[in-house]
């Protein structure tokens, strides 16, 4: 006997497993249409910075200096004609990922579930603010954790765990990534379709500014955590977060993004990205002095 709508079948044995198998394949031809169109949509991601790559690799002869940014498995080298940096392909995490939107979209949404639940609580440990931090990092509203961390701060007790600050950082450099990301495929559609108005200029320089805080919100938190590790409180030294190269090298890494490059397809060449000069006054030799 099958259900079919709410209605009950009585089929025979043989009949049964007709209609089974026909559902199974169906099923496994939606799952295969779904994986076939994931992975085409890969491929444009890469195609798309193709340009790039093959850049990175004409110039890969040169007396650069590679350094490999620890915790962020991004690339960064050391360019001679601007003495800052440059962003390299590896840089768009969002594009490299393994996993499918759909379970990324999952993953977000239980740890929105968990967010809420902590929220809903009458009294909150720290360990439960550490928990809503990361939480809020990963979920794409990272001005609430970085909000939320500094109110930890004011607070008397004990200070946020560092893994707090590393999630913060984390947080800020995805939602910088993504901004250049999505201002070099806008750069893109812009050029092949001969658009350049004033609008649009505007809303570039909107995109930009944004970049430039995200970089500035990262050098503030390892700020933050260089002021707390010289602190001379004895009783909470111990439980004090410290500057590892991990945050120096987010650092160095969010002014990078701050002086990304593009492809001009009609000179054949790397022009910088449009940056107002008022508004990125002073992040090369920023980024510099933490090199240092």
């Amino acid at each position: 006997m099958v259900l079919l709508r709410g209605k009950k079948l009585l089929l025979h044995p043989q009949q049964r497993r007709i209609l089974l198998h026909g559902i199974r394949q169906r099923h496994q031809q939606t799952q295969h249409v779904s994986i076939i169109g994931m992975q085409q949509k890969q491929r444009r991601h890469h195609s798309q910075y193709n340009d790039l790559n093959k850049y990175n690799a004409s110039n890969s002869n040169r007396n650069f200096n590679l350094h490999e940014s620890v915790g962020c498995n991004n690339g960064i080298i050391i360019s001679p004609r601007y003495d800052v940096p440059m962003m390299t392909n590896n840089t768009f995490r969002t594009f490299t990922t393994t996993t499918t939107a759909s379970e990324e979209e999952e993953e977000k949404l239980k740890r929105v579930e968990e967010i809420q639940r902590l929220e809903e609580k009458e009294e909150k440990s720290l360990d439960d603010y550490d928990q809503m931090i990361v939480g809020y990092s990963e979920t794409d509203n990272i001005t609430k954790a970085h909000e939320l961390l500094l109110q930890l701060e004011e607070q008397d007790g004990d200070l946020p765990d560092v893994t707090s600050y590393n999630a913060v950082m984390n947080g800020w450099l995805q939602y910088q990534s993504n901004l250049v990301s999505q201002l070099l495929l806008q750069q893109k559609d812009d050029d092949e379709d001969g658009k350049n108005d004033v609008d649009i200029k505007k809303e570039r320089e909107a995109i930009v500014s944004d970049i430039v805080k995200a970089a500035e919100n990262v050098d503030l938190i390892l700020t933050r955590i260089e002021e707390l590790s010289s602190s001379s409180s004895s009783e909470s030294t111990a439980v004090l977060p410290k500057p590892t190269l991990h945050h120096y090298n987010s650092a160095i890494l969010a002014f990078t993004n701050c002086t990304s490059f593009r492809h001009n397809e009609e000179e054949q060449s790397f022009s910088p990205l449009m940056i107002p000069s008022s508004t990125a006054r002073g992040t090369p030799q920023r980024a510099q002095r933490i090199l240092e």
